[in-house]
Order: C-alpha cells, then sequence, then structure tokens
C-alpha cells in the first residue's frame, strides 16, 4: 500500500492506515487490508477518525463506513453527496465527539451525523476549511471568512477572529495549557491565535509550504509536518534556537489573517512562553 493518508490507534490497541487502496490493520502478529464499498471509486484520497470505540473511513467527496466489528468489515452508512445534493462536494477532516457524533467540515458547510439524522449547521452553504476540538462542549471552526467557536449543545457560533476568504487553513491545534491555537495554512506558513487576546499572528522563519499536520510532541515543543518534506523536528521552548510568539509581533492588524507572498526560511517549531 502507498500514498497513507491517515493513521490511528483503536481502543485495542490495533493500528489502522488508510489509502485509495484500502484500510490496513496492524496487529503485534499480523496484519489486513479491508477494501470499502465504494459507490463511486472518484477519490482523491481515504481518511481515518476514531474516538470511544467507534472507527470510520471517508472519502475526499463524502463517503463514509463504519467499521463492523462483529462482520469484521468496513459498510457504508452515509453519502454527503445525496445529504447535500451536491456531487462535487470536498470534505475536510471529520471530528468525532464523546457520544459517537460526527462533526464535518464540507465545502457546502459544517454539519453533524448522528444515530442516522443528518444536520446543517448553519442555513447558509459556508465554506468550512477545518474544525478541532476545543472542549467537551466547543469546536474551534475554521469557515472561509472567520474563526469561530461553536457550541455542540446549542450549535450557536461565535466569531473569534477574522480571515481573509482566500486564505487556505489545512489543521488546527489547541494547545489547552496556553490557550492558543496553532494554524497550518497551504502557501502562507504557520501561525498562532492567542485565545485569551484574541490576536492572531504568523510565527516567523517558518517555510510557506502546506502544513498538513500539527501534534504536541511534549510539553514545551511541536511537531509539524509539511506535505512532501516529512516532520520538522522540534525545538524546546527553552533550547537554542526556539522561538516565542513575541518575536513574531506584527502591529498590521493583529486580529486579522493576511496573506503574506514573501520568502521562506528555516523550519522552527515552538509553544509560546507562559
Amino acid at each position: 500500500m502507498r500514498e497513507m493518508a491517515s493513521v490511528c490507534k483503536d481502543g485495542n490497541g490495533f493500528i489502522w492506515a488508510s489509502s485509495k487502496t484500502g484500510i490496513l490493520r496492524i496487529t503485534e502478529s499480523d496484519y489486513r487490508i479491508y477494501q470499502l464499498p465504494y459507490k463511486t471509486a472518484n477519490i482523491i484520497n481515504v481518511k481515518l477518525a476514531y474516538n470511544n470505540s467507534f472507527l470510520i473511513a471517508y472519502t475526499n467527496n463524502g463517503q463514509f463506513f463504519h467499521y463492523n466489528e462483529l462482520y469484521d468489515r468496513f459498510d457504508l452508512f452515509l453519502d454527503l453527496r445525496i445529504s447535500f445534493n451536491n456531487t462535487f462536494l470536498s470534505v475536510g477532516k471529520v471530528v468525532i465527539d464523546d457520544e459517537q457524533a460526527l462533526w464535518i467540515p464540507t465545502s457546502g458547510g459544517l454539519c453533524k451525523y448522528k444515530n442516522g439524522i443528518f444536520t446543517q449547521i448553519s442555513e447558509a452553504p459556508i465554506r468550512t476549511q477545518c474544525i478541532t476540538s476545543y472542549d467537551q462542549t466547543h469546536l474551534l471552526v475554521a469557515s472561509q471568512d472567520s474563526i469561530r467557536l461553536l457550541n455542540t449543545n446549542t450549535l450557536k457560533q461565535k466569531s473569534i477572529c477574522g480571515i481573509e476568504d482566500m486564505f487556505q487553513i489545512n489543521t488546527l491545534f489547541y494547545d489547552h495549557k496556553r490557550e492558543v491555537v496553532w494554524i497550518g495554512t497551504s502557501t502562507d506558513g504557520l501561525f498562532y491565535l492567542d485565545m485569551k487576546k484574541k490576536t492572531l499572528l504568523p510565527f516567523s522563519n517558518f517555510p510557506k509550504q502546506p502544513i498538513a499536520v500539527i501534534t504536541e510532541s511534549s510539553d514545551s515543543t511541536l511537531l509539524v509536518g509539511i506535505d512532501g518534506q516529512g516532520v520538522h523536528p522540534p525545538c524546546g521552548g527553552a533550547g537554542q534556537g526556539a522561538l516565542r510568539p513575541e518575536e513574531c509581533r506584527t502591529p498590521d492588524h493583529p486580529g486579522v489573517l493576511r496573506r503574506h507572498r514573501h520568502g521562506g526560511g528555516q523550519a522552527e517549531s515552538a509553544l509560546p512562553a507562559h
């Protein structure tokens, strides 16, 4: 299998990896490849999501498959193209909450799926770029014009800051300890949003390359994966070469994300100082 799009670990300790050609499950002594029963095979990638004993695989065009542990197979349970009546729909990274509800960012807006019920969060079809968990009752939502906080119980949204329509956000990571949202973009590098001050700033000297994933390596470092270039090594908050957000401040509209087209630079990764 080649071109893995995502990897996850389930509650039994199994490792799962996804590609267009199938889903790979790895155990200590064996492996197995599962085929997905696509309705249409015109897909670009397949990703995985897991939480609370619920494992799904889903395609970029909205086909969703649930792992059936009883029959040891993946079954199709949702086709968003039908739900949205849109054959050109695209889907971002899905979040599964503790109640096994699916929160799905799409080009047609954010939606929720639980127990067979499909719900569109907003009436206007505003493109949702990506989402991530904020706490047990809230999600951070990056749409085409703003970053918002969504209450998953009431479905009410509150704008945190505005962004330009052409800004492409690939991934979000929320650092609970420091109350900072790290934002990976397609062409503008790495940014961070201070949730206390509601300021959104660029992280200086970071390559203007597509950032595919951001994750925490330790209490003081991040790992940032750049598409096609692997994972950039972290440098600790107190280590040599570490950058602090106060070194990256810009007076030009600190609350609104702006596009920057100039140069790359040496990659660094660090978390803000307390």
